[in-house]
Order: C-alpha cells, then sequence, then structure tokens
C-alpha cells in the first residue's frame, strides 16, 4: 500500500525487482514502464488504477506490411504482459495479476494455464463478458468488485473455482451477526 490513494500519474521500474502488495491501489497512476529486472509482483499492486494498458503496442508485419498491433510480450522471467494485461509465473501455472481499467474491450478470455486470478483484477472495467479457463483453480476476493456492466461470465472447466474473500466490516447487517 505504498502509493495507495496518491496522485502518482507515471512510474518507472527500472530497476525494481518486486512491487508489493497494492502499493498503488486507487492512484492517479496511468502510465508504467518495467524492465526485464521485475521478478515478481504481489497482490494486485495496480488495482483500480487509471491504466489502460501494460502492453507496449508494437506494429505486427506480415510481407513487410503492417497488419494489427500487439500487446504481448515478457517483461522478465516470471512476469509478462499478455494482450496488455499482466501476468506473473508462479509454481502452479500463470496468475491474473491486473486487468487494466481503462481497457476498452467488452469481451476478454483469460489466458490458458492461468490458475488464479488475484484479488480485485478487474475492479471497475468496463469488461462485459469474460471466458475463465479450464485451467482455473482461484478467483481472488473482489476480483469482479464495481463491474457494473458484467453481464455474462463463462466457466470452461468442469469444476468450479474457489472463491477467496477477505472478511469486510460491511457484510455486517445487523448488531447480532456471528
Amino acid at each position: 500500500y505504498a502509493f495507495r490513494n496518491t496522485d502518482i500519474r507515471s512510474a518507472e521500474f527500472s530497476s525494481v525487482t518486486r512491487i508489493g502488495d497494492f502499493a498503488f491501489e486507487n492512484s492517479a497512476l496511468a502510465e508504467v514502464s518495467f524492465s526485464d529486472a521485475l521478478v515478481s509482483l504481489g497482490e494486485n499492486p495496480f488495482a483500480n488504477t487509471e491504466i489502460a494498458t501494460y502492453g507496449r503496442t508494437k506494429d505486427v508485419l506480415f510481407n513487410g506490411v503492417v497488419i494489427g498491433t500487439e500487446e504481448t510480450y515478457d517483461i522478465g522471467e516470471n512476469v509478462k504482459v499478455i494482450g496488455g494485461v499482466l501476468y506473473q509465473k508462479i509454481a502452479t501455472g500463470l496468475e491474473l495479476v491486473s486487468y487494466p481499467r481503462g481497457k476498452a474491450v467488452t469481451t476478454y478470455t483469460v489466458e490458458e494455464g492461468t490458475v488464479r486470478i488475484t484479488a480485485q483484477a478487474f475492479e471497475n472495467a468496463s469488461i462485459v463478458n469474460v471466458v475463465l479457463p479450464e485451467s482455473l483453480k482461484a478467483v481472488g476476493d473482489k476480483a469482479f468488485y464495481g463491474c457494473g456492466d458484467l453481464a455474462m461470465v463463462v466457466f470452461r472447466g468442469y469444476d468450479a473455482p474457489i472463491l477467496e474473500e477477505a472478511y469486510d466490516s460491511s457484510y455486517v447487517v445487523s448488531d447480532n451477526s456471528p
């Protein structure tokens, strides 16, 4: 929570090896750049920020002609960007760390091989449809919090993932709640 609720708008992580839990949560952060020194990420360091993509858009060429753009690349050995979304490798597969709130798509398919989505990963995103992979085992606390346009979630797996949840005092509806 080091820079939580701050007015920081951009950050350059040129020699940073780890970014901690919710480091920039609810900040004005809109632009980040990473180096290959980055080894790991804590629980969604960029929750509910202004970021539109983690990708570096580059042209895709075919026979010397630009046929589109791509936002997929490896940041380091364990951290990667797939389609503008931030992932990291963990012992059992991939973890979707942060879906950029400003990403302008209505349907998103989580990468196959993803075993966990972090807490608040999609918070306040304007996503309408999400497709979850067969490999998914766990969904973090409030992963889709504030996604008012979310209409459909498709589970490709046979077994539903574990839904992680943290206690929140706003859940209490009376003084007598156990």
